[in-house]
């Protein structure tokens, strides 16, 4: 029976444990030597001697830092084995072979297999806590930078594992859970959120009052030791808590310890104006729902007291101006806390394209009010609007359309057409319940934007531009209706009115992440390759705090790269990507990224071997099974697999997306469907079979998908006239879907073809 490996503890404090759980106390002291061990053994890479010495020794001359250098690498073998560290002369590696857990490892492993109880036991705290070593500024930076990544990883888990927690009820072990969580990130709102109603779970005048102590520590740390204060969703909450509270008829001595307390709660209400720190990982529904099942169970209606403290939360980012409050003056919610939520939410969307403060802001209003169908519109619309989270823009409009009935008519038929739109397919209901809209007043901007989308489902860009026109005319501070107006236009051929719609939309919403993007998609579809970079790199850089945008911006940017021919670059902007969803918690969307970089490898490099073995380690990092059901990339997959030259891989993929996708479901990708069919048939060389499905790929909303493939298919097929159509079609069509759908594989490729088979390639 092989013996225990060594134990390097690196989480909370730095410490190597021997076989026997012993620590090692010759290297107890010597806090530099396990740090360089953590640093081989969590990089996964070689180091060469000159970095290790810069990192490690940098404040010594160079014959005492490399001797250094030499005595540590001596030490930790007469510790681990003589061939714990690789023999190089130039490198630094630990073997292969080395016998050596390590927690920070398992911790990650156990986040990544969503393995979230696994992963909040394995965290012992802040990765190489309170270490203070020499060396270089890059020594400490490192550190820095792994503990914020490792904090926020330690937040996915818990945020995770306290939902579960939640539905069991098990009240005490949320609160312990969320007060680590606080450990790591105080001005996380979400884990204040879960430990201050958990404390409050049981409904009792105790209950209460502990949560109101509670609150009053957190306050205080948070203002005298990082000079900031609660967030407002925090403070309404407690402000609820106050009031209950306040409302009870409690006995004289219960009277002198709450009544002070919920009268530095209405004060603190009222003094509280400072930006709030949004937490990038907003709550899931299970776990909005669940506050909401069990607060109405336990504590009852939200005092109408919190009306004037609702008034109070609104407050724009970094001004004060109420110019452009939201047409939704009348409260739609009985929860006024939940109500400035909302309206806070589509400042941040609706004005300044902040995707993950709008998600965060709904996620807070439905913990509020479990029936606020508006939200759940909301966030349905904006998960259907982004790059992943397909499973809660489905969820969020079908709950939203549990819900309508309790909505005023206007926002009722506004619902309802959200719904039909995206989740049933059915445009026509969908298209009279905006026309209804225009009935009850023509001039609504918002019913004519909408009404717009309709007829671009249906292919008709004609009516839809005229549609987005006549909304933009009645307000023109429609972010969204500028983009699909730019859209439109140049799929009809109208290069200059698209440039017009964009250079509106800077005018009236500047800065605007949308604004990056598809004056990016516009500059690459008519070739401006220098404007493209450009705009996409502003769109990374503009993007600091917010980790979803500087992702979008990444995976565009790598396939503007993979399309010109620059394969590193794309391969590298593309891996930025993938990391950063996976420090945002989604393992989708990483996986289509990784899936992407494997396509690279097949499509552009014609390495298959690479691309086989890309696609099988990405999904062994994040199975399928281990992602909601509606967020599988089935698809994807076997679309991979069918490039790939694997037919019956991705046969099974086709299958196992059909088995596991309602009918109402499948429409949505009835189109991808068709692209995998016809790659199947290609990489089985049916020419016949591939041609009858590539014909299906086209739509509305992206008229030119599929022709690349249907082009080979005629090609093989020997219908040569046929090809050159299929190629001189792609070529001359206007759309802006090629930076994200179709150049990336086709671009240059198709070209080549074209000019083989004689077809004029002038646009």
């Amino acid at each position: 029976m092989p013996a225990a490996p060594h134990r390097l503890i690196t989480l909370g404090r730095l410490t190597l444990l021997d076989p026997t759980g012993v620590e090692h106390r010759d290297l107890a002291t010597r806090k530099r030597k396990l740090a360089l061990l953590t640093l081989l053994a969590t990089s996964n890479r070689a180091w060469s001697r000159d970095a290790l010495v810069d990192l490690f020794w940098g404040e010594h001359t160079e014959t005492r830092a490399r001797h250094s250098l030499s005595d540590a690498l001596s030490h930790l073998r007469r510790i681990l084995g003589p061939d714990a560290i690789a023999q190089r002369r130039t490198e630094v590696a630990l073997s292969d072979d080395l016998a050596l857990a390590v927690d920070v490892r398992e911790f990650q492993e156990a986040v990544r297999a969503q393995e979230w109880e696994r992963a909040v036991a394995s965290f012992g705290g802040p990765f190489l806590d309170g270490l203070h070593l020499g060396g270089s500024a890059r020594l400490s930076h490192w550190i820095d930078d792994e503990q914020r990544r490792l904090n926020a990883l330690f937040g996915t888990a818990a945020r995770a594992e306290c939902e579960r927690l939640l539905r069991d009820e098990a009240f005490d072990a949320v609160a312990l859970l969320a007060s680590r969580w606080l450990a790591v990130a105080p001005t996380s709102p979400h884990a204040a959120l879960f430990r201050l109603r958990a404390l409050a779970a049981a409904g009792t005048p105790e209950a209460d009052q502990r949560a109101l102590d509670d609150y009053a520590v957190l306050s205080r740390r948070l203002e005298q030791e990082l000079g900031t204060r609660p967030d407002r969703t925090v403070v309404a909450l407690m402000q609820e808590i106050a009031a209950r509270q306040a409302a009870r008829q409690p006995d004289p001595d219960e009277e002198r310890q709450s009544v002070p307390v919920a009268s530095a709660i209405a004060e603190e209400i009222e003094r509280v104006a400072s930006p709030r720190v949004v937490d990038v990982s907003p709550p899931s529904l299970p776990l909005a729902s669940n506050w909401s099942n069990w607060l109405s169970r336990r504590l009852g209606v939200v005092a109408t007291a919190t009306v004037a403290v609702a008034c109070g939360l609104f407050f724009w980012r970094g001004s004060a101006s109420r110019a452009e409050q939201p047409a939704n003056i009348a409260p739609l919610t009985s929860s006024p806390a939940a109500q400035a939520l909302y309206d806070r939410a589509v400042i941040a969307y609706d004005r300044d394209g902040n995707r993950q403060e709008a998600i965060a802001l709904l996620d807070s209003a439905i913990a509020y009010d479990s029936s606020f169908a508006m939200a759940y519109r909301r966030l349905g619309m904006i998960f259907d609007n982004g790059v992943d989270g397909r499973s809660r823009s489905v969820r969020m409009l079908t709950l939203a359309a549990r819900y309508a009935d309790r909505l005023p008519l206007a926002e009722r038929l506004t619902t309802l057409g959200a719904y039909h739109r995206t989740v049933t397919g059915n445009f026509a209901r969908a298209g009279s319940a905006y026309r209804a809209l225009l009935d009850l007043n023509p001039n609504d901007a918002r019913a004519w934007g909408s009404l717009g989308t309709i007829y671009d489902y249906l292919g008709d860009r004609a009516r839809a531009v005229e549609a987005y026109e006549r909304s933009l005319a009645l307000d023109p501070k429609r972010a969204l209706t500028w983009m699909n107006v730019a859209d439109g236009r140049y799929t009809l051929g109208n290069v200059d009115g698209a440039w017009r719609s964009l250079d509106s939309m800077a005018i009236a919403f500047p800065g605007h992440p949308g604004l990056f993007m598809r004056t990016a998609m516009l500059a690459h579809a008519e070739g401006q390759r220098e404007r493209t970079e450009a705009q996409l790199r502003a769109l990374v850089s503009s993007s600091a705090d917010n980790v979803y945008q500087r992702a979008a911006g990444e995976m565009l940017l790598a396939k503007a790269y993979w399309s010109w021919g620059r394969f590193d670059e794309g391969d590298a902007a593309r891996r930025r990507s993938v990391h950063l969803d996976r420090a945002r918690g989604a393992p989708d969307a990483a996986l289509i990224g990784e899936i992407d970089l494997a396509m690279a490898s097949v499509a552009l490099r014609s390495d298959t071997a690479r691309a086989r073995r890309q696609l099988a380690d990405a999904l062994q990092r994040t199975p399928l099974l281990s992602l909601p059901a509606p967020d599988r990339p089935y698809l994807e997959v076997a679309l991979a697999y069918a490039t790939m030259a694997m037919p019956g891989k991705a046969t099974e993929m086709l299958q196992a997306y059909r088995d596991g996708t309602d009918t109402t479901s499948r429409w949505r990708h009835a189109s991808q469907e068709h692209h995998v069919r016809g790659a199947i048939a290609l990489a089985q060389r049916n020419w016949r079979v591939a041609i009858l499905e590539l014909k299906q790929v086209a739509e509305p909303l992206c008229s030119v998908c599929g022709l690349p493939e249907l082009a080979v298919a005629y090609v093989h097929a020997g219908h040569r006239d046929s090809a050159a159509i299929a190629y001189t079609q792609y070529l001359k069509t206007h759309s802006q879907r090629r930076l994200d759908m179709t150049d990336v594989w086709h671009g240059e490729g198709m070209r080549r073809t074209a000019r083989a088979l004689a077809i004029d390639t002038d646009r």
